[in-house]
């Protein structure tokens, strides 16, 4: 069974992985068997939340292809 590509919602300034665009992302995608949504809530300050998702890039292009979705200022990342 082939590994199913992850999706990473980056959400924006002062919002969090439960906010209602990662959730609507996430229930849009669900039902598609190629796909895992995740949602983190990233540090508050810029150069800490790059630091976060350049760490859980690295481990997870290593056995799957890895999406980025940003939204508002978590676009800039």
């Amino acid at each position: 069974m082939k590994n199913k590509k992850l999706i990473i919602y980056v959400h924006g300034w002062n919002s969090h992985k439960k906010a209602r665009k990662a959730v609507l992302i996430a229930d849009q995608l669900k039902s598609n068997v190629d796909f895992e949504v995740c949602s983190l809530t990233l540090h508050h300050h810029p150069r800490e939340a790059i630091n976060q998702l350049t760490e859980i890039i690295e481990i997870e292009r290593k056995n799957r292809e890895v999406c980025l979705i940003g939204s508002s200022l978590g676009g800039y990342f």
